[in-house]
C-alpha cells in the first residue's frame, strides 16, 4: 500500500521572487530522486538507525489510514501499522511499542508513542533531516509538555482559564518536527522555524516577509526548502 503524497510543497504564491523560483527548480532538479531513495524500506528501531539510513530489517505490514470515527472512539493518531497474515510474523506489541520508524515506498510513518504522544503512527510530510508531522495533542503529564507552545487547539479564544486538556477533541492535530541531526522534537511554531533558519539568511528574509509565518502550509513549506538546501 502506498500512502502517495509530495515531498516538496508547493507555495502556490505568484508574489515569490524570480531568485527563489530558480533556487527551487535547481534544488529539485537536483534532489528529486535521492529524495525519494532517502530511507530505504524496512523496520528502523531508533533515532541510530535512521541517522545511518540502515532499517533493522524488512517487513511488509499494513498501514491503514484511521477514519474519523474510529480516532473519536479510541484516540490515538491517524495511521495504524498491523501483522501482514501472509508474511513473516512480527508482533502487534512490537508494531506498538519497538518500532521507531516504518519506511514504506516514498512514504515515512513515525511511531508516536516513541515520542510520547500518544499511540499509532503518523506521517512524515517531508523527507530530509526535518520531519514534520501532525500528531494528536501529548498527554498533560508528557515530557513534551515542557516544550510545548501552541495552545490554540484547547483553548477558547474569548476566556482567560487555564487550559484544559480534557477538552481537547481527539482529532485536533499539533505540527510537529523531528530533527534527525542534533536529535530533537518539537513543535513546529514560528518562533521554532525563525531559530532554525538562522542556518540561512535568505529563505529567513523570505520567511520574515510571509503574511502568515504562523500557517502550517507555510511552516512545512520552509521546513521542506531547509531539508533540500542543506542537503
Amino acid at each position: 500500500m502506498l500512502i502517495s503524497r509530495n515531498f516538496f510543497c508547493s507555495h502556490g504564491n505568484p508574489g515569490k521572487s524570480y531568485f527563489l523560483t530558480i533556487l527551487l527548480l535547481s534544488i529539485s532538479l537536483a534532489s528529486c530522486f535521492a529524495q525519494q531513495s532517502k530511507f530505504p524500506e524496512g523496520v528502523y528501531l531508533n533515532i541510530e538507525q535512521l541517522k545511518n539510513y540502515s532499517p533493522a530489517f524488512q517487513a511488509d505490514l499494513i498501514v491503514t489510514k484511521r477514519s474519523e470515527e474510529d480516532i473519536n472512539n479510541h484516540k490515538g493518531n491517524d495511521y495504524i501499522i498491523e501483522p501482514n497474515p501472509n508474511a513473516p510474523a512480527i508482533s502487534r506489541k512490537t508494531i506498538r511499542n519497538k518500532i521507531f520508524a516504518y519506511v514504506k515506498q516514498d512514504s515515512i510513518f513515525l511511531n508516536a508513542a516513541q515520542f510520547d504522544i500518544r499511540t499509532g503512527y503518523a506521517l512524515a510530510l517531508t523527507c530530509g533531516n526535518n520531519l514534520v508531522f501532525k500528531g494528536c495533542l501529548p498527554k498533560e503529564d508528557s515530557e513534551i509538555m515542557g516544550i510545548q507552545e501552541s495552545v490554540r487547539w484547547v483553548k477558547a479564544a474569548d476566556t482567560t482559564e487555564p487550559v484544559r486538556w480534557v477538552k481537547a477533541s481527539p482529532q485536533d492535530r499539533l505540527l510537529f518536527v523531528l530533527c534527525i541531526r542534533p536529535y530533537s522534537i518539537r513543535e513546529l511554531t514560528q518562533n521554532n522555524m525563525l531559530i532554525r533558519l538562522k542556518e540561512n539568511q535568505y529563505l529567513l528574509d523570505e520567511f520574515n516577509a510571509e503574511e502568515d509565518q504562523s500557517s502550517e502550509h507555510i511552516l512545512i513549506y520552509y521546513m521542506d526548502l531547509l531539508n533540500r538546501v542543506t542537503e
